[in-house]
C-alpha cells in the first residue's frame, strides 16, 4: 500500500482508529466514544487485536491509537505499528508506565489514563504535521530514486572505463623487441583507469628498432584516445617498389603533427613525444623530440647525460619542424626515455612550475635516475625504478601517468 493510500484526503473528515486487546477492548471502546465526543467531525472507529482479529488496516486510516496492557499480543502490536509506519500513518501508543511499549520509535507514547481531550489534542498535532511528513517522505523517495540512478550510472561508467583500460593495454606491445644485442624493457603506470601516456617499440628491419614514448595533455579517456591515434598513425617506413625507406624521426613527428592539427577543430589538444630510431649494428640512435622531457643516458663508464629535445609539442602548429640529433651508445650504455610523471612524483618541496621557481626542486627527479646506474640491463633498471615508485610517498595516489622505456646496448651477438 502506498504512502498516499494511508492518508485520507484533506477534504474528508479524518478517520481515527483506536485498537485494544482483550480486556483493553472495552477501554478502547470508551476512549473512542470520548474522543468522538471531543471532536465530532472526526470519524472514530474501534478495532480488536490478537486472536482472530486481523491487522485492522484494510481501510484508509489517518491516525492510529494502540492500547497496551501487559505482554499480551505484543508481537501483533509491533506488527501493526510497523505496518502503519510503512503506510505513513501516525501512531500514538497508550500505556500505563509499567507496560510502556518497547521498540516503537519513532511513534509517540502517552499514558493510557490521560484525559480524552488531551489525547485528542495530541492526535490533532499528529494530523497537522502529516502533510509535511508526507511531503518530506515524497522528497526522500525522489532522492532515493535519483541516488539509485546515480549508482547505476557510476557502475556503468566504471564498466566502460574498465573496458577502455583493457583496450588501451592491448595497444601496448606484448613483447618488446631485441636485436643484435640491443634490448629494452618498459614501465607503464596509469594514474587512473586509462593513461595519457603510451609507448611503442618495433623492429623496422634487420638492423633497426623504432621506439616511441608519448604523453598527451591531461588525463583520462580523451588523452588516452589521442595518444592511441598518434601511436597508430606514426609513419615508420615507406615502401617503393621492391625497396623501402625508414622514415627519419623528425619527418615522422612532422607528419603526425600535421595530422593532429588537421583533425582538431574547436578543442586544441597537444602531445609531447620522443621518437628514436636505433641502428643496432653501430649503436647509433637518431631521435627527435616534441616538447618532451629530455632522455637520459647512463654511461657504462660512469655518469649520466641529458639529451635535449628541441622540437615544439605536437598538435598546435601546422608545418612544425622537429630537429634530429644522433647519439652514440657504447657497449653497456643505457638510454632512458621517460614521461614527465616522474618529475612530479619525485619533485622536491617546490614542484616544477611552483611560485618559487626553484630549479633544484624541478630537477629533484634526476638523482632517482642516477641511482639506477648500478643496474646493467633494461629489465633490472625497470624493476629498480618500479621499486622506487612503490616506496615513494604518494605512490598509491599518483597525480600523473608514469612511463619509462629503458634501452640497453649490450654485447652484439655473433
Amino acid at each position: 500500500m502506498s504512502l498516499a493510500a494511508g492518508l485520507a484526503p484533506a477534504a474528508h473528515a479524518p478517520r481515527i482508529l483506536v485498537v485494544g486487546h482483550g480486556t483493553r477492548l472495552a477501554h478502547a471502546q470508551r476512549l473512542g466514544e470520548a474522543i468522538a465526543a471531543a471532536v465530532p467531525r472526526w470519524r472514530v472507529g474501534v478495532a480488536g487485536l490478537g486472536g482472530a482479529h486481523p491487522l485492522p488496516l484494510a481501510e484508509p486510516v489517518d491516525a492510529l491509537l494502540i492500547l497496551h496492557h501487559g505482554p499480551e499480543s505484543e508481537a501483533e502490536r509491533h506488527a501493526l505499528a510497523a505496518a502503519a509506519e510503512e503506510r505513513g500513518i501516525p501512531v500514538l501508543h497508550l500505556a500505563a508506565p509499567p507496560h510502556a511499549p518497547t521498540g516503537t520509535s519513532p511513534a509517540l507514547v502517552e499514558s493510557a489514563d490521560a484525559a480524552p481531550a488531551f489525547l485528542a489534542g495530541v492526535v490533532q498535532g499528529m494530523l497537522a504535521r502529516q502533510t509535511e511528513v508526507w511531503r518530506l517522505q515524497q522528497e526522500l523517495n525522489a532522492v532515493s530514486q535519483v541516488t539509485g540512478g546515480l549508482r547505476g550510472e557510476i557502475h556503468r561508467m566504471q564498466e566502460e572505463l574498465q573496458l577502455a583500460s583493457q583496450v588501451q593495454r592491448e595497444f601496448l606491445p606484448r613483447d618488446l623487441p631485441s636485436l643484435l644485442g640491443v634490448g629494452m624493457a618498459a614501465l607503464w603506470r596509469p594514474a587512473g583507469w586509462v593513461s595519457g601516456d603510451i609507448y611503442a617499440a618495433q623492429r623496422l628491419d634487420e638492423h633497426h628498432l623504432g621506439v616511441l614514448v608519448a604523453d598527451a595533455m591531461g588525463h583520462g579517456v580523451p588523452a588516452a584516445l589521442l595518444t592511441m591515434i598518434l601511436c597508430r598513425g606514426l609513419p615508420t617506413k615507406e615502401t617503393r617498389g621492391r625497396s623501402y625507406r625508414i622514415i627519419p624521426p623528425g619527418e615522422a613527428l612532422a607528419r603526425v603533427n600535421d595530422d593532429l592539427v588537421g583533425i582538431q577543430q574547436r578543442a586544441t589538444r597537444f602531445v609531447t613525444a620522443v621518437y628514436a630510431v636505433i641502428d643496432c649494428r653501430t649503436r647509433s640512435v637518431t631521435l627527435a623530440g616534441a616538447g618532451h622531457p629530455a632522455p637520459l643516458i647512463l654511461r657504462a663508464a660512469g655518469g649520466m647525460e641529458k639529451v635535449p629535445c628541441l622540437g615544439g609539442v605536437l598538435g598546435l602548429f601546422e608545418h612544425e619542424r622537429f630537429p634530429e640529433q644522433t647519439i652514440q651508445l657504447a657497449e653497456g650504455d643505457r638510454l632512458l626515455i621517460h614521461s614527465d610523471g616522474f618529475e612530479g612524483l619525485f619533485a622536491g618541496p617546490d614542484p616544477p612550475g611552483g611560485p618559487s621557481g626553484d630549479m633544484e626542486a624541478a630537477l629533484a627527479y634526476l638523482p632517482h635516475f642516477q641511482a639506477l646506474a648500478p643496474h646493467a640491463d633494461a629489465e633490472s633498471i625497470v624493476e629498480a625504478m618500479a621499486a622506487r615508485v612503490d616506496q615513494h610517498l604518494g605512490s598509491l595516489h599518483q597525480s600523473d601517468d608514469l612511463t619509462l622505456v629503458a634501452i640497453h646496448a649490450g654485447r652484439a651477438s655473433a
